[in-house]
């Protein structure tokens, strides 16, 4: 960064000091997330960089420069420390500055789709069918149901009981006299293949109702 002293001096000069405790916001241009900006030298520089380095000396490499006040076009040094990336988050996250939610540009759910997800858990949904179902992976799923991300949304209890079961299931493609009819061809010979082309479902959901892991209601 440029430390020319007539680039120093005229720095500081544009900063109202006064107030040694108070923040010395940059009156000049800011970026989009209201750090002060000032170009020297035909670059820009970020302002309370500059500051902190004018004061401090060279900013080792990788290293940011954080606000203990949390007004990003402050440029007093007193409120400035450096940190690592992950300390920068943390204190983004401490403060409350961190977009949650489906306020955070890369998130694929909504508030709605969180409040979906845990009751069709509870109404005993997969994991796989609920990642496919909202177009997430089955870890995203996972963190949800766990309360390792979207904890702002409250739901009413989520513990998984009265299950349900057969064609009151939320993704169950078959009836209860489908399942009766699929144990009496699998008696009169069919594959399992034939049998699940014909109702429209996997093979393995064939032989699940067949060795009696669902539909155990059904008799």
């Amino acid at each position: 960064m440029p430390k020319i002293k007539n680039y120093v001096t005229h720095f500081w000069s544009c900063l109202d000091t006064s107030d040694p405790d108070s923040c010395w916001e940059w009156p000049g241009t800011r970026a989009v997330a209201g750090y002060g900006v000032k170009r020297m030298n035909y670059k820009l520089y970020l302002t309370h960089r500059l500051a902190y380095e004018y004061k401090n000396g060279p900013i080792p490499k990788g290293m940011y420069v954080c606000h203990k006040c949390d007004n990003p076009p402050c440029c007093n040094p007193s409120h400035l420390f450096l940190g690592w990336p992950q300390d920068n988050l943390r204190d983004a996250q401490q403060k409350g500055r961190m977009p949650k939610g489906e306020a955070h540009k890369k998130s694929k759910l909504k508030d709605n789709d969180i409040t979906q997800i845990k009751a069709l858990a509870n109404s005993n949904a997969s994991r796989a069918e609920l990642a496919n179902r909202f177009g997430v992976s089955r870890g995203t799923i996972v963190d949800v149901l766990y309360g390792r991300t979207w904890k702002h949304i409250q739901t009413q209890d989520t513990t998984i009981k009265n299950r349900a079961t057969g064609s009151n299931h939320p993704f169950s493609k078959l009836t209860s006299s489908d399942v009766k009819q699929i144990r009496r061809l699998q008696k009169e010979g069919r594959s399992q293949r034939s049998i699940a082309k014909q109702f429209g479902v996997s093979r393995g959901t064939i032989e699940a109702i067949i060795k009696g892991k669902t539909w155990k209601h059904v008799t």
